[in-house]
């Protein structure tokens, strides 16, 4: 089964980021097939993830 879990915010500096990375890693380490999409064109996650962009 897919699932989406959108993880917005009209305010910058909430925390999305380090929600999103933790669940990501949390999702995988339970055997999920994760994918985090940054819609923030100048957004941190490929170095918060460990992913070069």
């Amino acid at each position: 089964m897919k699932l989406i879990i959108p993880i917005p915010s009209g305010k910058g500096s909430v925390g999305k980021m380090s929600i999103t990375a933790n669940l990501r890693f949390s999702l995988a380490k339970l055997g999920h097939q994760v994918i985090v999409a940054d819609l923030n064109f100048g957004g941190a996650t490929s170095q918060i993830i460990g992913v070069e962009k």
